[in-house]
C-alpha cells in the first residue's frame, strides 16, 4: 500500500503538476514541500490530507477541462480556477459539434469565467507550444 506521500506524489506526477508549483499553491517553500514527498520529513495527518485535498481539486479541474491540456504553471490562473471551483462560480463545458448550425443558449453568469478559463488555457498553450491532441 502506497504511503500519502507516495500517492501524492504518483498523482501529481500523473498531472505534470511540478513539486515547486504545488508548493506555491499549498503555501510552503519548495524546500519544505520537497522534504514533505520525499519522506526526509514527516508528513503529519493534517498536511497530508490537506495537500491530497489540493491535489485532487487540481485533478478535478483537470477533468473539467478535457480534452483542453492545462498546464499547471500559472500561479495566479489556477488559484483563481481553483477559488471558483470552491466557490461553484466555474463551469467548465467542451463541446464537440460536428458542422452546421449552432444554437447557443443566452448567455449565463459563468460565461465570463469559462471565457477566462479557455483564454488562460489557450495562452499557456500558446506559451508551452502544446496544441490540443485528438
Amino acid at each position: 500500500m502506497l504511503s500519502l506521500a507516495d500517492s501524492i506524489v504518483q498523482k501529481i506526477d500523473a498531472l505534470g503538476v511540478s513539486s515547486n508549483f504545488l508548493a506555491k499553491l499549498f503555501g510552503c517553500s519548495n524546500g519544505q514541500m520537497a522534504q514533505l514527498l520525499n519522506g526526509s520529513k514527516v508528513l503529519s495527518n493534517d498536511e497530508g490530507l490537506r495537500i491530497l485535498d489540493l491535489v485532487r481539486k487540481l485533478e478535478h479541474l483537470s477533468e473539467l477541462a478535457r480534452p483542453l491540456p492545462l498546464a499547471f504553471r500559472d500561479e495566479v490562473v489556477i488559484r483563481s480556477l481553483l477559488t471558483n471551483l470552491d466557490d461553484a462560480n466555474l463551469t467548465i463545458r467542451v463541446e464537440e459539434h460536428s458542422g452546421g448550425e449552432i444554437n447557443t443558449p443566452a448567455p449565463s453568469p459563468d460565461d465570463l469565467v469559462r471565457s477566462q478559463v479557455i483564454l488562460a488555457a489557450l495562452k499557456i498553450m500558446e506559451e508551452t507550444g502544446e496544441s490540443i491532441e485528438e
